[in-house]
């Protein structure tokens, strides 16, 4: 697994965010208070902030609105 200084995160421009084709999302960390639904399993209503020291991996993520999540794609 990289680490942060090897692959930049990027901030949510939108509330979802879906990975590009063969490719996968590694959220990093959630930057306030905000909902987290990921690969549409069921969203946990309040979690952040938080840095997160092993990354969630994903296909899509939805949070309450932009910019309340760090990630990166891969």
């Amino acid at each position: 697994m990289a680490s942060p200084k090897e692959i930049p995160s990027k901030i949510n421009a939108t509330a979802v965010v879906t990975a590009s084709a063969g490719n996968r999302l590694y959220i990093v960390a959630l930057l306030k208070s905000t909902a987290l639904n990921v690969d549409s399993a069921g969203s946990v209503s309040s979690c952040g902030p938080v840095g997160l020291s092993s990354p969630i991996e994903c296909k899509t993520f939805e949070t309450t609105s932009a910019r309340e999540a760090a990630y990166y794609e891969q």
